[in-house]
This record gives structure tokens, C-alpha cells and sequence, in this order.
């Protein structure tokens, strides 16, 4: 693993498990919402971390199509997980999460 790696997958965990709190945390036990994220970004993350150079077109299209399907994929595994809650709020709260980490990202 690149320290890159290692601190693209820290930051993302740490910021993707702040707004997962933030929208749930009044239903759901914070313990359950803090694995959740960890979960789900430790499956995609690594998986949109090594696709990105395989994908054939220029950067601003691979990053989209990853960032959609990181976003659709975390979306599925978190109404699966917090089966409990809304898809429309699983949806939203997964499009925050992957919105504010993908504009940090474009930022660094």
C-alpha cells in the first residue's frame, strides 16, 4: 500500500463516517453507523483505487463513472446494513458522503 493510498482511504473513512453519523445518529446506534462506513469504504475504496488507472478514457470521465458507482455501490450496502432506514435517506446520505470526499478529493 502507497502512504497515498493509506491516507486517501483514512481521510475518506473519517469524513464519509462523520456524515453517516451526522444523518442517523438520532436512530441508530453510533457504533453500528461507525462500522457501517468502515465497511463499506474499506470494499470500495480500494476497488475505485485500482480501477482509476484501468479505465481507458481520460480522467474526468473515469473519475466520474467510479464516483457513481462508488456512490450506487455504498448506497446498496448501507440500505443493506442499516436495513432499518429509508432507501431515499440511505441514498442521500450516501450522496453526501461521496459528494463532499470526491470535491476533497479533486481539492488535494
Amino acid at each position: 500500500m502507497t502512504l497515498a493510498f493509506t491516507q486517501a482511504l483514512a481521510l475518506t473513512c473519517i469524513i464519509e463516517t462523520i456524515i453517516l453519523v451526522s444523518f442517523f445518529f438520532r436512530e441508530i446506534k453510533i457504533k453500528k453507523l461507525v462500522v457501517a462506513s468502515l465497511i463499506v469504504n474499506l470494499i470500495t475504496l480500494p476497488i475505485a483505487w485500482a480501477a482509476m488507472p484501468l479505465i481507458p478514457f481520460n480522467f474526468f470521465f473515469n473519475f466520474i463513472l467510479i464516483e457513481v458507482s462508488v456512490f450506487l455501490a455504498e448506497a446498496l450496502m448501507l440500505k443493506v446494513i442499516l436495513e432499518e432506514i429509508q432507501a431515499k435517506r440511505i441514498i442521500a446520505a450516501a450522496f453526501a458522503m461521496n459528494f463532499v470526499t470526491a470535491a476533497i478529493g479533486l481539492l488535494l
